[in-house]
């Protein structure tokens, strides 16, 4: 059951990040002076020049992978993988909310659902118990 919860989570996140990376801006979040456009068209929407949406399809991808493979085969490196993977988001995540609470001062709601539901794969993950 834990590892259908990440798999639901991570597909929110994908699904949030896809519509962020292909939805013009304009259309997705209103007028330039609303929250989600001044996030969206911030001097922090890349990181080395790849949009962070690509970055999150291909993150969120990744770890729907892992995740199915160690549904299917559970291995101790699957597991690690996995770990490692959401750890790395988590501190992705908590770093974007980190930028838009206090650098941008603005909230993109998008953004903040593909970041609490990555911050909430971290707790889930990290409970002992099965779900």
């Amino acid at each position: 059951m834990k590892y259908k919860l990440l798999l639901t989570l991570f597909a929110i996140s994908l699904a949030f990040s896809i519509l962020l990376a292909f939805t013009p801006t304009d259309k997705l979040c209103g007028p330039e002076t609303s929250s989600c456009s001044i996030v969206q068209n911030s001097e922090y929407k890349e990181i080395l020049g790849i949009n962070n949406a690509i970055l999150g399809i291909t993150a969120f991808t990744i770890l729907i992978a892992i995740t199915i493979l160690h549904i299917k085969n559970p291995r101790k490196e699957t597991k690690t993988f996995l770990a490692l993977g959401v750890l790395f988001s988590t501190i992705g995540a908590l770093y974007f909310i980190y930028l838009q609470l206090f650098v941008i001062k603005a909230l993109c709601p998008y953004c903040m659902a593909i970041d609490i539901s990555t911050i909430l794969a971290l707790i889930i993950l990290a409970t002992k118990k099965e779900l």
